[in-house]
Parts: structure tokens; C-alpha cells; sequence
């Protein structure tokens, strides 16, 4: 899986500015999708198993996430089943010096803090939600019905 990311990665990326080119999407998305459909041509000429294939698009797909350091959204990012993947993956493009060596270090960094100090890092200020408020006064529950 990891190893078919790296030999992939080049073709999904140019796949992928191509697809967001065409329609509007995220890059993540465009990613999955340049991935999948690359993995389809290829099957063509090798097996490629799905076990595989899957887990890669996971891992190429995360790839945009790791530039973002701020919110929740990146902080559920240390959960993902294939976060490990895709980080060893991220760190190798800081090597070769396609994605800065500051995000590597972040990255790196965060996953031996604590709870606290993760939401410091992800500049997270309140552990809770804050509540929406609901529109409108309370509603009231109606009075049974006589059955009389």
C-alpha cells in the first residue's frame, strides 16, 4: 500500500490539479478520486488488490490535511485509521522538499503532547461546543385530549 502511494503520488497529483481544473472540488477529493481512477487504468496490466488500493487513496487523500495546523478538524486528523501511513508518506515529501519541513516538525511535535497541550497547538481554546440557540420561545407540549 505505502509503496504503491510513492509510485503513485506523481501521476495523482498532476491528475488531481487537472480534475479540480475541470470541476470545483477539494483537493483532498480530487486526490481520492485521480487515485482511483489511476488504479483502475493500471489494473488493466497489474493486479492491484483492493486491500491495497483502498487504504492508499486513504493515504494520498490526507496528504492536503497535514498543511492545515489550526482546529478541530485538524486535531481529529491524529485519529484516522491511516494517519500513521500518511504522516511516514508526509515526512518523505518533507525530505525531498515538497511540503515545508515546518509542518513536518509540527506534526512530529504534536503526537507526544499531551490532551492540553494538543489544543494549545491546535490553537483550540474551550474543550466543549459552544450551544446554538434555538430560535423561536420553548415549544410547549399539548394538553392529552379528552377521550370523553
Amino acid at each position: 500500500m505505502f509503496l504503491l502511494g510513492v509510485l503513485f503520488w506523481g501521476p495523482v497529483r498532476r491528475a488531481a490539479a487537472e480534475r479540480r481544473a475541470q470541476e470545483k472540488m477539494s483537493e483532498s477529493q480530487s486526490i481520492a478520486l485521480a487515485a482511483y481512477e489511476l488504479t483502475g487504468l493500471h489494473q488493466s496490466r497489474i493486479a492491484i488488490p483492493r486491500r491495497f488500493s483502498a487504504p492508499m487513496r486513504d493515504m494520498l487523500s490526507l496528504q492536503p490535511r497535514f498543511e492545515q495546523t489550526k482546529g478541530r478538524r485538524a486535531l481529529k486528523l491524529l485519529e484516522h485509521r491511516r494517519f500513521r501511513a500518511a504522516f511516514d508518506f508526509m515526512m518523505l515529501r518533507a525530505e525531498v522538499g515538497d511540503i515545508d519541513r515546518s509542518v513536518a516538525d509540527f506534526w512530529t511535535e504534536v503526537q507526544t503532547q499531551s490532551a492540553d497541550e494538543r489544543l494549545k497547538s491546535f490553537n483550540i481554546t474551550s474543550k466543549g461546543r459552544p450551544r446554538k440557540r434555538r430560535r423561536g420561545g420553548r415549544r410547549r407540549r399539548r394538553a392529552p385530549a379528552d377521550s370523553s
